[in-house]
């Protein structure tokens, strides 16, 4: 399931293309380091609003761990503070998907995916009508390879929040990569469509929409 993350840079086929054009989505939420790395895998940053973030994803290792040690010393304080719970799952999540791509220290980003699963699920407990917190979770669940936690989480997000294309999107792709659901995926991405706003966004999905079409035949 894991070595999935690192094996989309190593085929040059359809899926190469489809995250090409998925990462155009995310440029404005993420530092230079993960310009390359598909949407699903980034934490969202600030829980604000779509497209914000709270963090500078241009980071080093160390700068994550300081994170991780900030966060979980504002937690021993407040152990029910969402946002800072938030922060940790995302720290934790970056982490992880830096070890997990560069093929290195792989049981160790293994290991800190699923800290981060644990720490959204914390934050979920308290406030578990949290669209974004749930969406996020989702990811996480799908890398440590829990797929029942990940459909229940993506499910429901959009329930919640039906409006997201940044959870359609990755719903998408989850369906598409984690269950080979071409349809399932493609009704994500038509749903994200109809509800993207700008042009760059559409374009990309009508490019994805149109790559799983030919996938279909």
């Amino acid at each position: 399931m894991l070595n999935n993350i690192r094996n989309l840079y190593k085929k040059k086929n359809f899926r190469i293309g489809l995250i090409v054009l998925t990462v155009v989505l995310c440029l404005g939420l993420v530092g230079s380091y993960f310009a390359f790395i598909p949407d699903l895998l980034l934490s969202r940053g600030n829980r604000g609003g779509e497209g914000t973030q709270d963090m500078d994803y241009d980071f080093e290792y160390e700068n994550l761990e300081n994170r991780i040690k900030e966060y979980e010393a504002k937690l021993k304080e407040k152990p029910e503070d969402v946002e800072t719970l938030w922060n940790l799952g995302n720290a934790y999540y970056d982490l992880g998907v830096r070890k997990l791509v560069e093929g290195q220290e792989v049981s160790e980003g293994t290991e800190s995916l699923k800290k981060s699963l644990e720490t959204y699920e914390k934050a979920v407990e308290i406030d578990p009508d949290d669209a974004k917190i749930l969406a996020q979770a989702a990811g996480a669940a799908y890398y440590v390879g829990d797929m029942e936690k990940a459909e229940k989480y993506y499910k429901e997000a959009l329930n919640l929040d039906p409006e997201s294309v940044d959870t359609r999107i990755n719903y998408g792709q989850y369906l598409l990569y984690g269950k080979n659901d071409l349809a399932g995926a493609k009704a994500q991405w038509q749903q994200a469509l109809s509800r993207a706003k700008d042009e760059t966004t559409k374009q990309a999905l009508e490019a994805m929409l149109e790559q799983v079409e030919e996938l279909e035949k």
